[in-house]
């Protein structure tokens, strides 16, 4: 019952979430940013310490600061990670790795997990798609379509590349500094 509860209780959060961003009512608004904080938050949130996965966390560059809108940063963090484990055997590493080079970022999700088919690739995104492999594992099909409209706020991009049965790689990248409040 607990874990039902939970469930719905998450299904219901992205519905909400979805529709504000649907209806506009969700802008970009910068803040000043730690990104590896912010990185560091998104995996301790998704985990519980007894069951945390492996994860492997790498920067490269030099000022992990940016001025860009954080819950929505946050956003994609959360659903990229929350797949990356959900679909990886518990006995892989998933790796988050950042780069800060001039004015962009560029986060990425590698998991070794079940991979995407490919014929479902240019489907992802797409509202309450789900990959024709994910068998019985939880999901919405709302994570990716969220992720991709919290980027499009913040002037970001989503790449997926993945091989079923070999894994996925989920390759964000954002500028650091929104000017102004995104206009929808």
């Amino acid at each position: 019952i607990r874990e039902s509860v939970t469930g719905l209780d998450a299904l219901l959060k992205r519905m909400s979430v979805f529709e504000a961003m649907q209806s506009g009512k969700i802008k970009a608004f910068p803040v000043d940013v730690d990104l590896v904080a912010l990185c560091q938050q998104a995996v301790r949130d998704l985990t519980r310490e007894d069951e945390r996965p492996s994860l492997r966390f790498e920067k490269h560059g030099q000022d992990f600061s940016a001025s860009q809108d954080r819950d929505l940063l946050y956003q994609v963090l959360t659903n990229l990670l929350s797949n990356a484990f959900k679909y990886s055997p518990p006995d892989r590493t998933v790796k988050l790795s950042l780069w800060v080079e001039e004015l962009t970022a560029r986060i990425e999700v590698l998991d070794e997990g079940i991979g995407i088919p490919a014929t479902d690739l240019p489907h992802l995104g797409e509202a309450f798609f789900r990959a024709s492999n994910a068998g019985q594992l939880p999901g919405s099909g709302l994570g990716l379509l969220i992720a991709v409209q919290a980027l499009e706020l913040i002037g970001g991009n989503l790449q997926i590349e993945s091989v079923e049965g070999k894994g996925t790689l989920a390759r964000v990248t954002f500028p650091l500094r929104l000017s102004a409040p995104a206009e929808s």
